[in-house]
């Protein structure tokens, strides 16, 4: 039977509600497992935790065992150096006086000899002398002791006229003279207006007042007048004949220190001089072959590594540091000037020939001083980690020679552990 126009149908209303309402409980149930299934997976136990955050495990750093040759070049600076010399310097009577210094007659490469002018020092000649000790006074007539004897035995051998009593008598005094008219020069008088030989009452030699005359023993009078030899005269050289390398003072400069060197005597070949930290000294030895590039005429010299140091030590020129000695395959130049320094390539090589090496980070030591390597392990091949025992020559460039005490157990191209990594 039909509805009547216009009469409510409810149960189809309740019907429409009911689906409605199940399917948004759907959604729900769907949508909270959905949320399960993607939070599940993030879940972890604190252990898991803490495992995840460890680093991963460690594994080596490997290198070949190569045979190569050892080389590597260096830059450095350093100075050009006169070689061992003897100094000469002045007489405290000499340097007392501050004198200028008005003459250097010798050159480098002059000779001398006892008996040669090395300069003039307020126009007054120095005389070069082999003696045993310095004037401790002003030689005069009547002078009598051991410096005397000094003098009469270097006019002897010069050739002169002279006693050899230990007195400048007149006939010493003649030889005297003539000794200094032979190198141009007219001798001093005691009591003369001498810029060294000091008048009056006596010189001041360190100090000290000597008398210009001496009283005579044997007539007891003095004995006064005639060629006399100033103390400020005189510096000592060594016996025989030498070669000047190096003259220090200027005309016009003053002396005034005793230690101040006048000349350098006898001076080996120039060299040239460097200092190195400790570390990078290490890595030298004689015989490595350098450049030294000298900037004053762009000119380069062949060198080679004579001596290195082993204690730090204050090089003049150069600083603080290991000091480095080259000597000159060729001619050496000239030293160079004070606070000024050249550049020198060192190329730093062992063994011409090949050799066995390792990169200096695959050698470690024991306690009781021996050295080994660690050939790495292989599990492809079923083989553990091997300390092989080895004796380690020079390391240049980062690699180390090395003689295997087991050379089967270390050929080249075996893989030596030079470090440790926890890097994937």
């Amino acid at each position: 039977m039909a509805a009547e126009p216009g009469t409510a149908r409810p149960h189809r209303k309740y019907r429409r509600g009911t689906v409605a309402l199940a399917l948004c409980v759907a959604t729900l149930i769907l949508g909270a497992a959905g949320g399960t299934f993607l939070v599940a997976p993030q879940l972890k136990t604190a252990e898991q935790a803490a495992a995840d955050a460890l680093p991963p495990p460690a594994r080596p750093v490997t290198a070949s065992v190569e045979q190569r040759v050892l080389t590597e070049e260096t830059v450095l600076r350093g100075i050009i150096s006169s070689g061992d010399s003897t100094p000469v310097v002045p007489s405290a009577a000499l340097a007392a006086t501050s004198p200028v210094i008005t003459a250097v007659p010798v050159t480098a490469g002059s000779s001398i000899s006892p008996g040669t002018t090395v300069l003039e020092a307020n126009g007054e000649p120095v005389f070069a002398m082999d003696w045993n000790f310095a004037p401790y006074r002003n030689i005069t007539g009547g002078s009598r002791g051991p410096d005397v004897v000094q003098l009469q035995n270097t006019l002897a051998d010069l050739g002169y006229a002279t006693s050899l009593n230990g007195v400048l008598d007149p006939l010493t005094q003649s030889g005297l003279s003539m000794f200094y008219t032979d190198r141009g020069y007219t001798a001093p008088v005691a009591g003369t207006d001498n810029a060294l030989a000091a008048s009056g009452s006596g010189a001041k030699i360190s100090g000290t007042a000597v008398p210009d005359v001496v009283a005579d023993p044997d007539t007891s009078a003095p004995s006064s007048g005639g060629a006399s030899l100033p103390a400020a005269s005189v510096v000592l050289i060594p016996s025989g004949l030498h070669t000047v390398t190096q003259v220090l003072p200027g005309v016009g400069s003053y002396l005034a220190e005793p230690a101040q060197p006048l000349l350098r005597l006898n001076a080996g070949a120039n060299i040239a001089v460097a200092v190195l930290d400790a570390g990078t000294a290490a890595t030298y030895a004689a015989g490595d072959e350098a450049v030294l590039t000298d900037s004053r005429d762009d000119t380069e010299h062949p060198l080679e590594v004579s001596s290195v140091g082993t204690e730090p030590m204050e090089v003049p020129g150069v600083g603080n540091g290991i000091k480095v000695v080259f000597s000159f395959s060729g001619t050496a130049p000239a030293p160079t000037p004070e606070g000024s320094t050249l550049l020198i390539r060192v190329t730093l090589a062992g063994d011409p020939e090949p050799v066995v090496a390792v990169p200096v980070t695959a050698l470690y030591a024991r306690s009781d001083g021996t050295s080994f390597v660690t050939v790495a392990a292989d599990p492809q091949a079923g083989t553990d980690s091997l300390d092989v025992t080895v004796t380690p020559g020079r390391d240049i460039g980062g690699w180390v020679a090395i003689a295997a005490e087991n050379a089967e157990s270390l050929p080249v191209g075996s893989i030596v552990v030079v470090g440790m990594t926890h890097e994937q």
